[in-house]
């Protein structure tokens, strides 16, 4: 099994030279195929390791492998196209359709048309396809921007706070779809 991201020794610091640091000595690997969740209190630097596994930020020290390769700049574009990041306030463009929303990013990504019903299907959203975004709830909102990470077949997609405002049917859905796209891998 592919490793997907591998973390060697890892410290961060927002100001350098500080000795402030916000994560420290951080070790971690992920399998294709697994999932992971990472839980801590506000302000525990969830979002900063996030950051620095997207490449958004660079650690103070320590290695951070993507698909068995140093994240360095020279790799970043390569590296960068087999990750999806949806953040924890995602924007949607509400005055679209679902199939329009999506269809703007296939565009953007030079993807082919079929990967819009792929991702619909794996989502459940197949029958709200011509539904405006505006009138989805919250819930069917966040498995909109879970197509829209999928669409590009990536080997890691990470998810900040997907939970955040769901009902607890939503959270279930959701939970139900993360295991329909580990079925992928």
């Amino acid at each position: 099994m592919e490793k997907v991201v591998k973390i060697n020794n890892c410290y961060f610091e927002y100001s350098k030279n500080q000795g402030k640091y916000v994560l420290s000595n951080i070790n971690w690997e992920i399998y294709q195929g697994e999932i992971w969740g990472v839980i801590g209190e506000n302000g525990a630097g969830k979002s900063t390791l996030i950051k620095l596994i997207c490449g958004l930020l660079y650690p103070s020290s320590g290695d951070i492998y993507l698909f068995e390769k140093l994240f360095l700049e020279k790799y970043r574009s390569e590296l960068l196209n087999d990750i999806s990041f949806l953040s924890d306030t995602p924007c949607i463009y509400e005055h679209l359709s679902v199939y329009e929303y999506l269809n703007v990013f296939r565009k953007a990504l030079g993807l082919p048309i079929e990967n819009i019903s792929s991702v619909l299907s794996i989502v459940k959203l197949e029958s709200e396809s011509n539904i405006k975004t505006n009138v989805l709830s919250m819930g069917l909102k966040q498995r909109l921007n879970i197509a829209r990470a999928m669409l590009n077949n990536p080997k890691l997609i990470i998810l900040d706070e997907p939970t955040n405002g769901l009902d607890p049917f939503s959270i279930i859905n959701l939970s139900n779809t993360s295991l329909r796209i580990k079925q992928r891998f």
